[in-house]
């Protein structure tokens, strides 16, 4: 269902004509055992991200003060974000990578790539993704598989926001760079970070304002009235 993209409703009308396909039912109990064990191995780390910007900036002022009813509602289920350790999604496909011949225990050095992006998924509904890939795995680097999620909010992609969400990852990244990753034979592999997005999505992190802002330089604080001066 999930590689060949049929919903629901679909595959339970395929079902009724072929009598060697699984029932639906029997599909969604499998794919709910997985991610119980998943969860157990994987630990998925829930956080609420309205509670904690609101506890790292308690004097700044909520520019959405003025919303309506409709929005505040949406926004009890929004603002909400999981996160999963980068040394623990390691140690499950290190070894992997090292029998198919990807690493080498002469080379020990992974080269990590973290991509992000921002996607509409409903009309007032966003979400934002943090993926991880090897590159050292340049055969299956295009294929979705070899991207795994670190990080996913619903939310808006701002400054704020990702400054809040990335800090663990950031902190992570900066312990596995200086203390090294170790897997499951304690053996030390060198990390190597690049990033990746789009300019939209480097500038927020940089803290770069858009270049229509009032104050649209990231050097000095010329505002777009003073562009002909």
């Amino acid at each position: 269902m999930d590689q060949s993209n049929i919903s629901r409703k679909e595959y339970r009308a395929l079902t009724t004509t072929s009598q060697d396909l699984p029932k639906e039912w029997l599909v969604s109990e499998e794919k709910y055992n997985v991610n119980e064990i998943m969860q157990n191995h994987i630990l998925l780390l829930v956080f609420d991200l309205n509670a904690q910007t609101n506890s790292n900036s308690d004097s700044e002022s909520d520019s959405d003060s003025g919303s309506n009813l409709n929005s505040e509602i949406i926004a009890t289920t929004l603002e909400k974000g999981v996160y999963r350790n980068i040394s623990v999604i390691l140690r499950f496909v290190v070894p992997k990578l090292v029998t198919n011949k990807v690493l080498s225990y002469k080379t020990p050095i992974i080269y990590l790539r973290i991509s992000g992006d921002r996607r509409n998924v409903g009309k007032k509904i966003k979400h934002v993704m943090i993926t991880l890939a090897i590159l050292n795995d340049k055969k299956n680097l295009m294929k979705p598989e070899s991207h795994y999620t670190i990080l996913l909010f619903s939310g808006t992609e701002n400054y704020v926001s990702l400054k809040v969400t990335l800090e663990p990852i950031c902190y992570e990244l900066q312990e596995l760079h200086k203390n090294e990753f170790i897997d499951t034979i304690n053996q030390q592999w060198k990390i190597e970070v690049f990033f990746s997005s789009d300019w939209k999505f480097l500038a927020i992190i940089l803290g770069f304002n858009a270049p229509n802002a009032f104050n649209f330089c990231p050097w000095c604080l010329c505002t777009k009235d003073l562009i002909s001066d």
